[in-house]
């Protein structure tokens, strides 16, 4: 079992998107369904083997188990009622009950893979993060210098066809492994960007994809831009050497730009926090019972005064959050831009006897202040929405211009930052 912030959104298009029974042992199941799980294929569940579930659980799980037998006996189709899919399909059902949708969820082995795959930083595909809500498709972010960001996807994107074929009804796992392909092939996504109703067919050519955890660039006015792509494991040992280059070319302010950063590790948004925050708490971290755990800064921060904004939207979700709600609380930076995700719940991983595992919320995160971030999200101090079509700029995009030129791009959220980093 372990402890980790991982993306707000499950599936990671990288492909691709890459996102994102035991269970039925643990439901305490009447015996008269036993038969029926044996004629599935599916051992005896606990409960009927070890003795009989209490009444209550009995009465509970009833008609689920009379719904089961029922399909797996009279369902037209034999072949459709795999039991498998059927468990897999119940589990995640009981989970969507908890309303801690696009976090707390349940991994097939094929999805774990994906998972652990989507922190590593390297991937085949198109290059987006995305998750499922209100059974949509939707992006929450492409990724920085990716192959969806070039072809003109958007944060906020619902995935409507891929390849002609509608994604209703579809997984998320589903959707990933239809995008997924060989580098130099291509893959269509039919797409409605945000505020339109109108569709937009986007041919996107896959390729192998190395995404950086960090990236900056000097800009005038002594000013180091520093982009945060993912909470990824390497983060913080990419980000070090940058501040300590950006101090040696004379940096004096610090624009931090976490937008459509989905998130990562725990105890990398904790070492990066602790680079620009001197002392105090990162988050806290509150328990189903109501105690709370402070995580505070580590010390010894690279910049610990130094003018600073951080640029957020709504693509920027879980260790993103915690970052941005940290250094606002506590009076460090000023955050510029749109409202975050709003994802805040602190996972454990419990891995299942086939190789699957349940992600499951077992805490909740509170910035410095105490302000809940599930569901609210981290409001920025200076509200700035990004112009209908307008991609945010990376550091490789802005290299080298002047301030005049700086201060005329259609990126009204990093504008308003450099402005504001300048002291204007």
């Amino acid at each position: 079992m372990t402890n980790r912030v991982y993306q707000a959104v499950v599936g990671v298009i990288v492909v691709a998107l890459l996102m994102l029974g035991s269970c039925v042992a643990g439901m305490g199941v009447t015996v008269a369904a036993a038969p029926a799980l044996a004629r599935a294929g599916i051992g005896a569940p606990l409960g009927v083997s070890s003795g009989a579930p209490s009444p209550e659980v009995a009465r509970i799980f009833r008609p689920f188990w009379e719904a089961w037998n029922l399909v797996t006996e009279h369902y037209v189709d034999p072949a459709a009622a795999d039991p498998q899919r059927m468990t897999y399909g119940a589990i995640r059902g009981m989970l969507d009950t908890l309303g801690d949708v696009g976090h707390t969820r349940f991994l097939s082995p094929e999805d774990r893979k994906l998972e652990e795959t989507s922190l590593a930083g390297q991937f085949a595909g198109i290059g987006a993060e995305v998750d499922k809500r209100d059974d949509r498709i939707v992006v929450v972010a492409p990724l920085e210098g990716s192959p969806a960001e070039a072809a003109g996807i958007v944060a906020g994107d619902v995935i409507v066809k891929i390849d002609g074929e509608p994604t209703e009804g579809m997984s998320l796992t589903e959707a990933v492994t239809k995008v997924r392909g060989e580098p130099g092939t291509k893959v269509t996504l039919t797409v409605i960007h945000p505020n339109q109703t109108e569709l937009s067919d986007i041919t996107i050519t896959r390729q192998e994809i190395q995404i950086p955890a960090a990236s900056w660039t000097m800009l005038p006015g002594n000013v180091a831009y520093i982009r945060l792509n993912q909470f990824s494991a390497n983060l913080h040992d990419e980000l070090v050497p940058f501040l300590k280059a950006a101090q040696q070319q004379g940096a004096e302010r610090y624009l931090v730009d976490v937008r459509n950063n989905p998130g990562g590790l725990v105890d990398q948004v904790v070492a990066v926090t602790s680079e620009f925050l001197p002392e105090g708490i990162v988050f806290i971290q509150q328990s189903r019972s109501g105690a709370r755990q402070e995580f505070r800064v580590t010390g010894n921060a690279l910049v610990p005064t130094a003018p600073m904004v951080v640029l957020t939207n709504e693509g920027s979700a879980s260790a993103a959050e915690i970052f941005a709600g940290a250094l606002k609380d506590q009076g460090r930076a000023t955050l510029v831009g749109e409202t975050t995700f709003g994802t805040g719940t602190v996972l454990n991983t419990y891995n299942l006897s086939d190789g699957s595992a349940l992600l499951l919320g077992v805490a909740e995160w509170l910035t410095p202040s105490g302000h809940l971030i599930k569901g609210n999200g981290v409001e920025p101090d200076v509200k700035v929405a990004l112009p209908a079509g307008v991609q945010p700029v990376s550091p490789s995009r802005v290299k080298g211009q002047s301030q005049a030129q700086l201060e005329a791009l259609p990126d009204t959220q990093f504008v308003e930052g450099y402005k504001r980093v300048l002291g204007k």
